[in-house]
């Protein structure tokens, strides 16, 4: 989902999971859609209609079926046109005033934007050196102060090193809303750390970061503008973060195929493996009683190769899973058999789930009440790529945004219920 800049540039979990369709989709001769803009794309700018500018498991001889999904009966918004161009590493959030917010890595620099009450909404990009690259951006909110996080890269030509060591690593600043001006960036971990996760509790920082985009990961959280690192065992894949109502970090990550839950103790990690087979790129999400429910991938991607399961058929029983702890212990079942990037919300007052996967260009929402079934709502048939959902949790408006990549119109789009 990165510009291909420099080789150390890690995909994030969109690409990822697209690339994992794509293998898929190889050992059917059937083919999948890249991820990438086909083409030149013009700098991103505010549309036209706002104001501003592991082995993979053996399947088992015969799979279970699974009940569809039933549509939801529900009013959602036509899409809306926010940001125009070409964009990807969609980040969204609503903030506690119930304003909506937005970054992404787009052609020109990062961006970001938010929308005020009336709706209309605004962007800003931040430009870097020739000789940088400005990637990863992730939001995190506390109070009425904003957080924007994010990567910087040095660009290296010719295998020539880089003296500015001092000014690349993981950077984050913030604005006091709703109209703040952004801080001057402040730096977390070392000069080779990769973002990959962010949270903001109170006034601590919670980081999870890559060496060199490709190395080992670590934990980083920040207190009093100190900050302190644990490594983070046998990562192989996609990480997930959140903090729970106690302030420690829970990280759900991908190992050998399989999902682990690490829980921070203040020392170190009390880890436990999710119940499951051919696990990928979880997405973790913690209810009010600090709870896991994690949606991931299971696919026939052999974890250590490239190919497909021994009798060249793709796994039966592969899809986007849910799975949760919250009755004691783990039970899951299967939302969807499409794979694709997911991104899912959490109502602690009612425990109902709002989730949206994006596979093959199509955009489904998923809802499932506490103690209910799933259902869903084809909401995009085409183009879209990277969305991400968010819940207002004072108003309970749902807000999905989304990447898309059309010929006539590309640029990030809005759909909104409630």
């Amino acid at each position: 989902m990165n510009i291909p800049v420099a080789s150390r540039t890690k995909r994030t979990l969109g690409a990822v999971l697209v690339m994992a369709a794509i293998l898929l989709a190889a050992c059917t001769s059937a083919g999948a859609p890249s991820s990438s803009p086909a083409g030149a794309t013009p700098a991103a700018s505010v549309g036209s209609d706002v104001s501003l500018p592991a082995p993979s498991a053996t399947p088992a001889p015969s799979a279970k079926p699974f009940p569809s999904p039933t549509p939801v009966p529900a009013v959602w918004s036509k899409p809306r046109l926010i940001v125009a161009g070409g964009c990807m590493s969609l980040r969204g959030g609503i903030d506690a005033a119930g304003g909506e917010h937005l970054v992404a890595d787009c052609f020109g620099g990062l961006l970001y934007a938010s929308a005020k009450a009336d709706g209309k909404w605004t962007s800003h990009n931040f430009p870097v050196a020739e000789d940088r690259l400005d990637q990863d951006p992730m939001l995190g909110f506390e109070g009425n102060v904003a957080f924007f996080a994010w990567s910087r890269l040095a660009v290296e030509e010719g295998g020539c090193g880089d003296d500015g060591l001092k000014d690349i690593g993981v950077f984050y600043r913030t604005r006091t809303l709703p109209s703040g001006a952004w801080s001057e960036p402040s730096q977390i971990g070392r000069a080779d750390d990769q973002l990959r996760g962010f949270r903001v509790d109170g006034s601590t920082l919670h980081a999870i970061v890559q060496m060199n985009g490709d190395g080992p990961y670590a934990y980083i959280v920040v207190k009093g503008g100190a900050g302190s690192r644990f490594a983070l065992p046998n990562v192989t894949g996609g990480v997930s973060l959140r903090v729970g109502s106690d302030g420690r970090a829970r990280i759900a990550y991908e190992s050998n195929a399989s999902i682990e839950l690490a829980t921070f103790t203040g020392s170190g990690f009390s880890v436990e493996t999710v119940p499951g087979k051919a696990m990928h790129d979880p997405v973790l999400v913690l209810d009010a009683n600090d709870n896991a429910h994690v949606m991931y991938l299971r696919t026939s991607i052999y974890s250590g190769g490239m190919g497909c399961i021994d009798n060249g058929e793709l796994d039966p029983n592969r899809g986007l899973f849910y799975t949760t702890n919250a009755g004691g212990s783990w039970k899951s079942d299967r939302m969807t058999r499409n794979l694709g990037a997911a991104s899912f919300e959490l109502d602690r007052a009612t425990g109902q789930i709002h989730a949206v996967i994006t596979s093959d260009g199509t955009l489904t929402y998923f809802t499932k009440a506490s103690g209910g079934t799933w259902q869903s709502r084809k909401l995009v048939g085409k183009d879209a790529m990277d969305a991400v959902i968010a819940r207002d949790a004072t108003s309970g408006r749902i807000v999905i945004l989304y990447d898309s990549m059309s010929e006539t119109k590309p640029g990030i789009y809005r759909i909104a219920k409630g």
